[in-house]
């Protein structure tokens, strides 16, 4: 009867602790599930998270969210700036926008840049969030990315017209998710 009772006591624990995994492997942003399909070490130190709809993969998704932590940073305005300026030397005719939150001290940078990708036209708009951790040390960043690969440009411009404020307003409004601190690598 122990044996019985140690047996059903971990199998409980086991689907509790995988429905906690599942739960924090997938993001609701904008009423769409994005999945974790990739988590690395990153050379600041910290670790780089990012979710993809189910239906995309990696190699082109054209929408995908990403958590990231750098605990060796901890100014996020001047982080958002050199970010910037690092977007401005790679295309110096993107356009950018920094915001500061003064409720919270969050900073926000969205930018909308261009160039190719494995030999491919690709237009991007991004929207980072920069947070000072309180449980880490150093900045908690979430970023969304809205992407196109050249397919009907003009109707994904007009759709980053549309959406642009209500998504700056989510991902402002957003709490950052937990870091997966371990290497995901998903071959979707």
């Amino acid at each position: 009867m122990r044996n019985l009772t140690k047996i059903m006591l971990i199998v409980f624990l086991s689907i509790a602790s995988l429905s906690s995994y599942a739960k924090d492997t997938t993001i609701k942003f904008d009423k769409e599930n994005y999945i974790l399909s990739y988590s690395k070490k990153i050379q600041l130190g910290g670790y780089l998270n990012e979710y993809i709809r189910s239906d995309e993969n990696l190699d082109n998704y054209t929408k995908m969210l990403a958590v990231s932590h750098y605990p060796n940073v901890n100014n996020p305005v001047e982080f958002a700036k050199r970010f910037a300026k690092f977007i401005k030397e790679v295309n110096p005719a993107a356009k950018y926008t920094i915001l500061k939150n003064n409720k919270t001290g969050d900073i926000t940078l969205d930018f909308l840049t261009w160039g190719k990708f494995n030999g491919t036209n690709v237009i991007e708009f991004n929207i980072f969030k920069y947070k000072k951790s309180k449980a880490k040390k150093g900045l908690l960043v979430l970023q969304y990315v809205f992407k196109n690969y050249n397919k009907n440009s003009k109707e994904y411009f007009k759709e980053i017209k549309k959406q642009r404020f209500k998504w700056l307003k989510l991902i402002e409004n957003k709490k950052i998710p937990p870091l997966i601190e371990k290497e995901i690598s998903s071959d979707k």
